[in-house]
């Protein structure tokens, strides 16, 4: 008795079917549906006559079944013309979306650099008297020397006649000094000592590595004469080598990206230098780019992958690859929401980062699908096109549909 009154409460005050007096729907009244294809109905044990899959039952929307006791003043406009893929099946094409956004970014232009020593981190020491080298501290190229280091010694008879002249007083010799070659170091020592450096020492006048040396210990030397080069490595410069329709995008203090191909560390620079010479046998001009390397890692000879990022700035911007093109020229689908989709023309400017710049049809915080949009408009084209195009260029094609 008591099973038989549950049973009947649930007949009674159960929604749906029975409670509006219907049977369930039998086997036979039940559509079947394609997963992939929707709109292609049939009965059990159909196949997709477009993809061969076969037919589902339907499952009721809820969302559908609202939609008659919706005001149509609720209704968004710019769904009117959009095509509906039902949501489930959204997911199985595996649709993904993305953000209409300001991002900052500029043009990309790539090339190959080569490094190169900086000429203003050379320092040359040469003599202005002929004489003879007796000591010489720094012996071999490649040794590193600090600011101040004493370098050699030079033996001059004329050095020797100046350093009198001045420890007499009888000239203003410190001058006479100087253009002989003594450095402040040396002259310094003549004032401290009060006697002649017959051996007068030579120290660096900067940081950095022995890149050439013409002397041994002994070595007699000419007025004029180049003893040995130094050369700091602790900022180098990157040539690189633009085609000369990109020469004129790139200026001075533009900030460049160089990475090394074969362990792929990036470095950031700024261009220094654009050539207004081209080479005549490649049409190519030279771009420097001046690169911090205190760490030493960086070698002249050494070649890199530079990127040059021309006018970056805030733009409004999607993926580039959310970005179709065909004979209507470059459009998005519109992801609307409720699986709602549509077309939109757009007008495009500036691509890096993997984004490029909407000029016109689109606004910020608008979505469009990245991936699956060729599914979508697949689709659209076999209802027959129910997608309307919107965007910069509906005043001359008056409403285009997708075919």
């Amino acid at each position: 008795m008591r099973i038989f009154v549950i049973f009947l409460m649930l007949f009674v005050f159960t929604p749906g079917a029975w409670a509006q007096g219907h049977a369930a729907p039998s086997q036979e009244e039940q559509v079947y549906i394609c997963p992939m294809h929707p709109h292609i109905t049939g009965k059990k044990g159909d196949h997709c006559p477009i993809c061969g899959m076969t037919l589902v039952p339907k499952v009721s929307d809820p969302g559908q079944e609202e939609e008659p006791t919706r005001k149509p003043e609720e209704k968004k406009t710019e769904t009117q013309g959009a095509l509906h893929i039902d949501p489930v099946y959204v997911q199985a094409l595996g649709v993904r979306t993305g953000e209409v956004a300001h991002r900052t970014f500029g043009t990309k232009i790539r090339a190959f650099g080569r490094i190169t020593p900086s000429t203003r981190g050379e320092y040359t020491v040469s003599v202005r008297a002929g004489g003879l080298v007796r000591a010489l501290k720094t012996a071999a190229i490649g040794d590193s020397v600090k600011r101040g280091d004493f370098l050699f010694t030079l033996y001059s008879s004329e050095l020797v006649v100046a350093q009198q002249d001045y420890l007499s007083r009888a000239t203003s010799g410190a001058h006479r000094l100087r253009i002989l070659g003594m450095d402040e170091t040396a002259i310094a020592q003549l004032d401290r000592e009060k006697k002649i450096l017959y051996d007068v020492p030579f120290h660096a006048q900067s940081d950095g590595i022995v890149t050439e040396l013409n002397v041994r210990e002994g070595s007699s030397v000419e007025e004029g004469d180049t003893v040995l080069k130094i050369q700091d490595f602790s900022r180098v410069w990157v040539e690189a080598q633009l085609p000369a329709k990109d020469m004129g995008a790139v200026k001075p203090m533009d900030p460049a990206t160089v990475q090394n191909p074969q362990t792929g560390a990036a470095r950031s620079a700024r261009v220094d230098f654009v050539s207004p010479e081209l080479d005549e046998a490649t049409r190519t001009g030279t771009v420097r780019l001046v690169l911090e390397n205190t760490d030493g890692a960086l070698r002249p000879g050494q070649y890199l992958d530079v990127v040059f990022t021309i006018d970056p700035k805030k733009r409004l911007s999607v993926p580039t690859g959310a970005i179709l093109y065909d004979a209507r020229g470059a459009h998005v689908i519109k992801a609307l929401g409720d699986g709602y989709f549509s077309l939109a023309a757009i007008k495009t400017g500036a691509s890096g980062d993997g984004y490029t710049e909407i000029l016109s049809g689109l606004s910020h915080a608008d979505q469009v699908v990245v991936t699956g949009q060729f599914l979508i408009d697949a689709e659209s084209t076999l209802r027959g096109g129910s997608m309307q195009m919107s965007g910069p260029d509906q005043g001359k094609s008056g409403g285009a549909h997708v075919h």
